[in-house]
């Protein structure tokens, strides 16, 4: 019985630490925002959230999705040897990538539809080794459980970003002052990482071996056979509106989209990314007691449904005066874009720590099935709406829509991952969904 309430305590104060970081981490962009949408203008937050894009999917790609694997061996032995696996995986991706760049630079700024975007493309084999490496020790420390470094690190990066990114901006840098801010964060994160993990760990990381890492490369395999793409499609699948809002209508467009989703999934991550990386942990050692795993699951899943409850709705019925009093007149379009997405991050809010489950079970062909449907079905609804429909404010609509429909199936099947009936998964969800749909008749048709 001590055990258990040891256990339940340790859990609860390893989520108010992440929370606590990533709650500060997540603050301090959203409160240098409004600052920022009258420092930068939509056109340059469009180039900035592209090249973000192209980084985030390309970001997966470069650790072969190794990084994954850091939580599952038994022995932290076994362990470091894959966290080094994954740094050298990404260090021949990223120079690889740079080879292309230098090759094909211009073709692929005309492709995404902007040729503002060609000198940013030569960061980006640098960008996404950062990124990869940054991933691979936060793995690292999440299986050591170091969630006070993690959460420092996300604090640290949150403030550096928003330092250059306010400072470069009041010099009138252009898209320059988001990306090098953005990227600087980014940086110091991943050195406060390395710097704990090389204190406490040196010994481990000095007793890799080649054989090793290779033996481990192939127990591992099926992470960049399926894993990968699966990871990919799905990173892609966010990123890919982003990408084809440039080419489809102009950069003030995505530049409104962009900001409207990150506005949105910010502060529903808080809570959701603290809870998923514990959950990972914990999850992990309770694979073979069904009755237990069964109970964590539900008992955060019914807490995820009442902290997405209260900012859905509000942005449903008040995103557009909202976005217009907090970022400025111009953003009233974001604001109207938000209240069309916040159904839609709602799911995405609900299932993002559950997705775990996938990682625990290696249910890698399942993730590549959904991600797959995921990513065309995004592709195609983008494009019908730019051919058919003309209009972005529709398109977005549709988007949300379709998204919040394969979401909300999506949750269910992870439930289901955990033992949790399908009564069980659908009755809170019903009636937080009937709650949120009678307020928002009542509002607009009385």
């Amino acid at each position: 019985m001590f055990n258990k309430f040891k256990s339940k305590s340790e859990f609860r104060r390893n989520i108010l630490t992440l929370m606590t970081g990533t709650t500060i981490s997540q603050a301090i962009p959203v409160a240098i925002s409004p600052i920022l949408t009258r420092i930068y203008t939509p056109e340059e937050f469009g180039l900035f959230a592209l090249y973000i894009a192209i980084a985030s999917v390309l970001a997966v790609v470069v650790t072969g999705r190794y990084e994954s694997a850091i939580m599952l061996p038994v022995k932290d032995a076994d362990a470091a040897n894959i966290l080094l696996l994954s740094l050298l995986v990404s260090i021949l991706i990223s120079l690889s990538l740079l080879i292309v760049i230098l090759i094909f630079s211009l073709e692929i700024s005309l492709i995404l539809g902007t040729e503002q975007l060609r000198p940013w493309l030569f960061l980006l084999p640098v960008t996404i080794f950062v990124v990869g490496a940054y991933n691979s020790f936060n793995f690292w420390h999440n299986r050591k459980k170091r969630f006070v470094s993690m959460s420092k690190s996300k604090v640290s990066q949150s403030s550096t970003m928003g330092l250059f990114q306010v400072g470069l901006g009041s010099l009138k840098g252009g898209s320059s002052g988001l990306i090098i801010g953005w990227l600087a964060g980014q940086v110091v994160a991943l050195m406060m990482l390395f710097k704990t993990a090389w204190f406490n760990d040196r010994l481990l990381f000095k007793r890799c071996k080649k054989v090793k890492i290779i033996a481990l490369a192939r127990r591992y395999q099926h992470f960049p056979k399926v894993n990968l793409l699966s990871s990919v499609l799905n990173t892609a699948s966010v990123q890919v509106p982003i990408i084809l809002f440039t080419s489809f209508f102009n950069e003030a467009v995505t530049g409104f989209f962009s900001l409207a989703q990150r506005i949105l999934l910010m502060p529903m991550s808080l809570l959701g990314v603290a809870i998923g990386q514990v959950f990972l942990q914990k999850a992990s050692t309770l694979k073979k007691d069904k009755e237990m795993l069964k109970l964590l699951t539900l008992g955060i899943y019914r807490k995820l449904l009442l902290v997405g409850f209260i900012p859905t709705l509000i942005t449903i019925l008040f995103g557009s005066d909202l976005f217009a009093m907090i970022f400025g007149e111009k953003w009233v379009v974001a604001g109207n874009y938000a209240q069309l997405l916040a159904l839609w991050t709602f799911f995405v809010f609900i299932s993002s720590p559950l997705s775990h489950l996938l990682t625990i079970y290696e249910k890698h062909k399942q993730s590549l099935i959904f991600n797959g449907v995921l990513f065309f079905s995004r592709v195609s609804i983008l494009t019908f709406g730019w051919l058919y429909i003309g209009d972005p404010y529709l398109t977005i609509l549709i988007y949300g829509v379709f998204g919040a429909v394969v979401w909300f199936f999506f949750v269910l099947y992870l439930l289901s991952l955990a033992g949790v009936s399908r009564f069980e998964s659908i009755k809170p969800l019903a009636f937080t969904l009937v709650v949120i749909l009678s307020v928002v008749y009542i509002k607009f048709y009385f």
